[in-house]
């Protein structure tokens, strides 16, 4: 009986891992002015944290696998700011695996009135910076 038991819990375990995919991704951009762009929106740092937990609790359970938060800063931010956006999407969300990573670009480089800001970004191959 201990057998089927462990056995049923392990096929449970196979079966959920199956079904999740690559982490959820968020991507926020924040300019030399502070301005805060989470995905297609802007945003008010102090409501970053609820942005992020709706955009979380709106994704399809068992879809993905933990949360990787991408943060493009411009260049001329403070490092301390930029940790401070970091902390507020931590709160949006608190369980699961999470990924930070942070990249620091020329702001003029970037169009934020496109609509596909995040594709813009990602072909400037950026690499992340270490925390």
């Amino acid at each position: 009986m201990k057998f089927k038991i462990t056995l049923l819990f392990f096929s449970l375990f196979v079966c959920i891992s199956a079904v999740a995919q690559d982490a959820f991704e968020i991507n926020v951009f924040v300019d030399a002015d502070k301005n805060i762009y989470l995905e297609d929106k802007q945003v008010k740092s102090d409501k970053l944290s609820i942005e992020v937990k709706e955009l979380v609790n709106n994704q399809p359970a068992l879809k993905y696998d933990g949360v990787i938060f991408n943060i493009y800063g411009d260049e001329k931010l403070k490092h301390g700011f930029i940790m401070d956006i970091n902390r507020e999407m931590l709160a949006g969300y608190d369980s699961g695996k999470i990924i930070t990573k942070k990249y620091l670009l020329n702001y003029t480089d970037v169009e934020m009135d496109s609509e596909n800001w995040q594709q813009e970004i990602k072909s400037l191959n950026l690499k992340a910076i270490e925390n």
